[in-house]
């Protein structure tokens, strides 16, 4: 077998181990982007429970402050009440879209490992292409070695 043949084979198998990996982590990839998604779907189920439930809450207490009679301390208590809800829905809003921005840096990262896959496997195809062509270059030239010997013995016979 000649250098070039084991050299060929040997990327060959560096290329095909290399395939291997890059499957592994894609699979990584892609089960990590499953978790991330299903946090994000329950992060998002969690926020429209709580928003049903705020503005409840804030139904009730101005339905309750106005059927009482006025007092300033209670509409100032209903206020900040409201406020501190309305901070807490910016809050799980934000929490929303961290988690939409992590779910689309993981699906980029999938989709790059996805291409570093195929772009592996395409130089895989065409080291096995090189190396079935190097055999059957290597074949023909084996080939015609022996009919040349053949040649030369069947002439040495002959006397020429």
């Amino acid at each position: 077998m000649s250098a070039e043949l084991k050299r060929i084979r040997t990327v060959k198998e560096i290329r095909l181990r290399r395939e291997e990996r890059l499957l592994y982590l894609k699979s990584l990839q892609a089960r990590h982007c499953e978790r991330v998604e299903q946090e994000f779907l329950a992060e998002s189920h969690r926020s429209e429970e709580t928003m049903v439930s705020i503005r409840q809450r804030k139904h009730e207490r101005w339905q309750e402050l106005f059927s009482e009679p006025f007092d300033s301390r209670k509409i100032m208590h209903v206020h900040d009440q409201d406020s501190d809800d309305a901070w807490q829905l910016l809050e799980m809003e934000a929490s929303l879209q961290k988690l939409k921005g992590k779910l689309a840096q993981m699906q980029a990262e999938l989709d790059q490992l996805t291409a570093n896959h195929a772009q592996c496997v395409r130089k895989l195809e065409a080291c096995n292409e090189l190396a079935v062509w190097h055999g059957r270059q290597q074949s023909k030239r084996n080939a015609l070695r022996e009919e040349f010997l053949a040649d030369e013995l069947q002439g040495a016979r002959h006397g020429r």
